[in-house]
């Protein structure tokens, strides 16, 4: 018998019309009165450094927040966790120009940490998990990938454990890609 013990679930689904029009509108008409400036650190572009603000509550996007409770209930319901009250803890728009990416990181404080596309064409540089076992590194029979990449996609929301190690690849295109990144907290 062999168990896998210690699995990593990370979620993504596209959002359903007639839902996922009226997102795009909120989000990008909220995207679009934004200032943004680069971060040293993290190399894209972020309407806040300080990642502690929730501009999903600050602004009032109803449309998105309600689609993201679905979300998480699919979620916790997959990992079998069952679903307690929760809060978005922070969350901010972050803009991927030519050249910008985002070094590994994680969320750890948080309980699961989230994206979402609001513009891409699919090329502007993967979403990539490092793996969470560095032990596995060193074995030719475990380690298959040191990391697992997801090509993003317009209308896609992902959802994954805060303290997962990840990073955006570099942006080799011309289009400027733009997501809503976010951290949610169960209460204790």
């Amino acid at each position: 018998m062999i168990e896998n013990i210690f699995p990593t679930p990370i979620y993504y689904e596209s959002v359903p019309s007639p839902h996922l029009e009226n997102i795009q509108k909120e989000l990008g008409e909220c995207a679009e009165t934004l200032q943004y400036e680069i971060t040293d650190q993290l190399r894209m572009y972020s309407n806040d450094h300080s990642y502690q603000t929730n501009i999903i509550g600050d602004k009032q996007l109803h449309n998105f927040a309600e689609e993201l409770d679905v979300h998480i209930q699919n979620y916790c319901s997959e990992i079998g966790f069952p679903l307690r009250p929760y809060k978005i803890d922070s969350s901010w728009f972050v803009v991927y120009k030519k050249g910008n990416h985002c070094t590994v990181h994680s969320h750890g404080h948080v309980d699961i940490s989230g994206v979402y596309y609001i513009d891409t064409n699919g090329q502007d540089g993967n979403l990539f998990f490092v793996c969470p076992t560095p032990g596995l590194m060193s074995s030719l029979c475990f380690l298959k990938n040191p990391s697992w990449e997801h090509k993003p996609e317009v209308g896609k929301l992902m959802l994954w454990p805060g303290w997962l190690q990840h990073g955006v690849e570099e942006n080799l295109t011309d289009h400027t890609r733009i997501a809503l990144a976010f951290n949610i907290t169960f209460q204790r």
